[in-house]
């Protein structure tokens, strides 16, 4: 299996990538992260950052990792430092807490509004109509002017 080095901006290998698995591992081999479509989590669930296929930015859009050889639109990129030694894998699955972790079946039905990207939108409109009675709130108390 061959393994992908991510160097960090300074040439360094930081973390290697199992292509075949979508596995990140460190350089002891401990899977610490999974690529998934192009999303980077951690081994709780929390979402790292992006993958573009030979680099990952965090999820502000910067640059974090990449492949060697890697060109990347905007950046100068590092002298690559040689490869420190490729980790040994353990065999098997790496064990995320999070993932294949699945609530009993239930026999019943629940609203489409219980998919969390349903809720958005709600949300958002939730969340201004508070800062709107909170500014109201605020204005009545202090007899300041609102604007918006």
């Amino acid at each position: 299996m061959k393994l992908l080095p991510l160097l960090d901006r300074t040439g360094n290998v930081k973390y290697w990538a199992d292509p075949r698995s979508s596995w990140m591992v460190d350089l002891d081999g401990n899977a610490v992260a999974l690529i998934a479509v192009d999303a980077v989590y951690d081994r709780n669930g929390v979402q790292l950052g992006w993958w573009y296929g030979d680099h990952l930015r965090n999820r502000n859009g910067q640059v974090v990792l990449f492949v060697t050889r890697s060109k990347i639109e905007g950046l100068m990129m590092p002298a690559e430092k040689p490869n420190s030694r490729m980790p040994t894998l353990p065999s098997g699955r790496p064990n995320f807490d999070w993932l294949g972790v699945k609530p009993p079946k239930k026999h019943e039905w629940a609203d489409v509004t219980s998919l969390p990207f349903q809720d958005r939108r709600r949300r958002t409109l939730a969340q201004i109509k508070r800062v709107l009675a909170l500014a109201a709130e605020r204005k009545l108390k202090t007899g300041a002017r609102i604007s918006l």
